[in-house]
């Protein structure tokens, strides 16, 4: 199964968001694929409103995408870390998917 990066907001609405990024990964899980999100790995970790902290996370979801096969980025705008993965993944490679909330079948296949 292709290990898929989830890319979407966490900044403002941090539980919002992080709800949303379970429903993404469950999408994402529904299509074959294995969903990775740094929002879910490192919620309880660092601390969002902590700029060294938050830092330290944009850094470490950057290099677990690395490491993934394709980048799905989710929700209608791009934020300032969002655009940092997107960057990384544009320049190693990785292809970027880009998807309303829900995606459909049709859309994508990220399975084996």
């Amino acid at each position: 199964m292709q290990l898929t990066y989830v890319c979407a907001p966490l900044a403002g609405d941090i539980a919002g968001n992080i709800k949303r990024a379970r429903e993404y990964c469950r999408q994402i899980r529904d299509m074959g694929g294995t969903p990775v999100s740094a929002h879910l790995m490192f919620d309880g970790v660092y601390d969002d409103n902590d700029p060294a902290q938050r830092k330290a996370a944009l850094v470490a979801g950057r290099q677990i995408l690395e490491f993934c096969d394709s980048v799905i980025v989710f929700g209608g705008r791009i934020s300032e870390g969002m655009a940092a993965e997107i960057e990384l993944a544009e320049h190693i490679d990785i292809p970027i998917i880009y998807a309303n909330a829900k995606l459909k079948g049709q859309c994508v296949s990220i399975g084996a």
